[in-house]
């Protein structure tokens, strides 16, 4: 395990600095593609979390699963809606990231956008086909938990204008 962590250390460095090196290194070490980082994140997890889109897109053009799970049971999408990584979701979006994927501790990947009103990432996941209207098992929906900031709640405001979403029946 400990050799493992510090090829997966040495191959992050690489797609960080060094991507000849980067593709050697995953053509030596097949491994690396689940190798976990920590709590089952493998190196996908980390750079959606620490690296650039540009990162990201690597590992996904050399064949990493953008729908790959961590210990907590989250995938790089849910990762990067938490975070606010807009343009790193929509590279994972590209490559066959599920707009609709959810998890033990998150509900769905809009609903991890909506209460920091991020509503071009949940423009993004509407695109690719997400599905805007969904309650959670505490009854919460999209126009639940809106951001304090007055310009996103109005930018969320236009989003729902703009793809027609409805509140539930059971909400209303």
């Amino acid at each position: 395990m400990i050799e493992n962590q510090s090829l997966v250390g040495q191959f992050i460095a690489a797609v960080k600095s060094d991507r000849d090196e980067a593709r050697r290194l995953l053509q030596l070490h097949p491994v690396l593609f689940t190798a976990p980082v920590d709590l089952g994140q493998n190196a996908l997890h980390f750079l959606t979390l620490e690296g650039t889109p540009s990162d990201v897109e690597f590992l996904l053009q050399q064949g990493f699963d953008p729908e790959r799970r961590n210990d907590f049971d989250d995938t790089p999408l849910l990762d990067a809606c938490v975070l606010e990584k807009t343009e790193t979701a929509k590279v994972l979006l590209a490559y066959g990231a599920d707009p609709n994927v959810g998890s033990e501790t998150r509900f769905n990947a809009i609903h991890c956008c909506v209460y920091d009103g991020n509503a071009e990432l949940i423009d993004a996941l509407i695109s690719a086909g997400a599905i805007p209207v969904y309650t959670t098992p505490l009854g919460e929906t999209i126009f639940d938990q809106w951001p304090d900031c007055p310009e996103r709640q109005l930018a969320m405001q236009e989003l729902i204008q703009k793809h027609k979403i409805e509140r539930p029946a059971s909400d209303q």
